[in-house]
């Protein structure tokens, strides 16, 4: 068998299939550039359209008009980061940068000055967002308040913020190395003669002290400063202990193992001394980055030598392996990470032309998902909706946007002729259509006989992404053929009810005062919809196709 190929397998009792429904199917809204950004509620998207790039809020429970245009730029438009509902971006305009803010319906502008393309975001709890004026000035965001902490930074900058009134700042300065400061609300203080020489790999929060990394010749060095300033190098007698990270209130980080031929990442007792848990990585193997995913650690593990191979492995807070890994022929695979409601989402390329998507939910159940001929490329999640973003790239390199549900949504695959084989000569006619304002509609014609006479009707709802979607249905009579200056007598017949099956099935519900029946209609035979089929199945590798 071959090295790399599958046997697909639909998982009965596990799982069924996912559903991908295309976000920017329309003109309207332009071409997607591949940026997008979750917020709480609402979705950032960055598309470009007639030369001119364009910033949108998609909102998912908004039904009349889920898109909101928050800005357009000739030049460029950059999503920083988001906090819980509020949301960063720089927008480029005559040759200058500012930092504006957005609530996913307006913006506001949060820079008074030019700014660099030097940010950082401290934790969602404590909501700041720290950048620098084109100048190099330090200013701060938090909460509605623009502070400018006074402070002349060179270039890129880490921060530690411990609360709202103590951060700790460190950057390289041009002639005298690492820099260490405290802001506070007391004033600014530079903190001398503390750090080694050599350069600073992290600085992360971690319970109430800042630690930073730092690497120099021959030696890894790690200290903690608290509120107090007070400053402790960990001493933990693992050698080369480095890569740390916090993890629900423990500090991890790798080293070597006790014969020093293996790599181990290690968590730390309270005591930062010595540790309870670790897990082996056998040589020719080590580990690279490692952070905190929800409740689960993500780890790279990469290996040495001129053909480089590297895997990614989850593992729970106790350093138990979770039952994904999988290894690339590069250092840096594009694999990206999310975690929802203790489920983990993590995706991947494959070989062969295509991505795979795997779900990790809390009891550890494992379920993969694929993408023929298409990439993976990134994912979000908009967590007071429930709803999953993922960007696919296709072998023509075109970039899309797509909603994953378990339910088939509705879409532009509903437009089209519909017909019923229990039915003879009669259907549906469907037209999903778009306002100049971008909201869009359903209208429908429905065709049949009553008395063994010709007999429509004609319905219109507005659109939303949604599973299901009811439509009034509406007779007309009162004029003769082609009759002008007359408007006909508008009656209300009763309700459609319309549910996608596939890709060539629409199941219909019709209920009137005195009727209701169910049917199940299919498309005729039309083949420019087949670009809205994008159902995937649940999958399992044999043995022989693993890596």
């Amino acid at each position: 068998m071959n090295k790399f190929c599958l046997l697909i397998l639909l998982l009965c009792c596990s799982a069924s299939a996912k559903h991908l429904t295309p976000i920017l199917s329309d003109t309207y809204h332009g071409v997607f550039t591949g940026q997008s950004q979750s917020a709480d509620s609402y979705l950032l998207i960055v598309t470009i359209k007639n030369d001119q790039y364009m910033l949108w809020a998609f909102h998912p429970q908004e039904t009349n008009k889920p898109f909101d245009l928050i800005a357009t730029s000739s030049e460029r438009i950059r999503l920083i980061s988001a906090n819980e509902d509020e949301s960063f971006v720089v927008i480029e305009s005559n040759n200058d940068r500012f930092l504006w803010q957005t609530d996913g319906h307006s913006k506001t502008k949060v820079s008074p000055v030019p700014v660099s393309l030097y940010f950082q975001k401290t934790t969602s709890e404590l909501n700041s967002i720290f950048f620098t004026s084109a100048n190099g000035d330090l200013y701060e965001w938090s909460g509605s308040e623009l502070i400018n902490h006074q402070i002349s930074v060179p270039g890129a900058f880490r921060i530690c913020k411990l609360n709202n009134e103590v951060v700790y700042l460190n950057f390289s300065g041009s002639d005298d190395g690492e820099m260490l400061w405290q802001l506070s609300d007391s004033g600014n203080q530079v903190i001398d003669g503390v750090l080694p020489n050599g350069n600073v790999k992290k600085f992360i929060k971690h319970n109430q002290s800042c630690y930073l990394e730092f690497k120099d010749a021959a030696t890894v060095h790690i200290m903690a400063i608290n509120l107090n300033q007070q400053l402790l190098e960990l001493n933990t007698g693992i050698t080369n202990f480095s890569n740390v990270f916090s993890h629900q209130g423990r500090l991890y980080g790798t080293g070597f193992g006790e014969n020093q031929t293996t790599d181990k990442l290690y968590r730390l007792r309270a005591d930062m001394t010595t540790f309870d848990k670790s897990v082996e990585i056998a040589s020719p193997y080590f580990f690279g980055d490692s952070y905190s995913l929800g409740k689960r650690i993500v780890s790279s593990i990469t290996s040495g030598g001129f053909e480089t191979k590297t895997s990614y492995e989850l593992f729970d807070k106790d350093l138990n392996r979770i039952g994904i890994n999988r290894y690339f022929p590069t250092y840096y695979p594009q694999v990206s990470f999310a975690d929802y409601r203790n489920t983990s989402y993590i995706s991947f390329p494959v070989p062969d032309s295509y991505a795979q998507l795997q779900l990790v939910d809390p009891n550890l159940n494992i379920v993969s998902f694929k993408f023929p001929n298409k990439h993976l490329l990134n994912l979000n999640i908009i967590e007071n909706s429930d709803t999953v973003y993922l960007h696919l790239l296709d072998e023509a390199e075109n970039l899309d946007l797509y909603l994953l549900s378990d339910n088939q949504t509705i879409n532009d695959q509903l437009s089209g002729y519909w017909v019923s084989p229990e039915i003879e000569n009669q259907g549906l006619m469907i037209q999903l259509s778009q306002r100049t304002n971008g909201s869009q509609y359903v209208f429908l014609g429905l065709n049949t006989f009553i008395n063994g006479k010709p007999f429509w009707l004609v319905g219109m709802a507005e659109f939303s992404f949604q599973s299901k979607m009811e439509i009034d249905l509406w007779e007309f009579y009162g004029i003769g053929f082609f009759e002008s200056g007359i408007k006909p007598t508008q009656a209300a017949f009763g309700k459609l009810t319309l549910e996608l099956n596939g890709c060539d099935g629409l199941d219909v519900v019709m209920k009137t005062a005195d009727y209701q029946n169910s049917l199940s209609f299919n498309r005729i035979e039309d083949r420019s919809y087949d670009h809205f089929c994008n159902n995937i199945l649940p999958w399992v590798e044999s043995e022989e196709s693993k890596p």
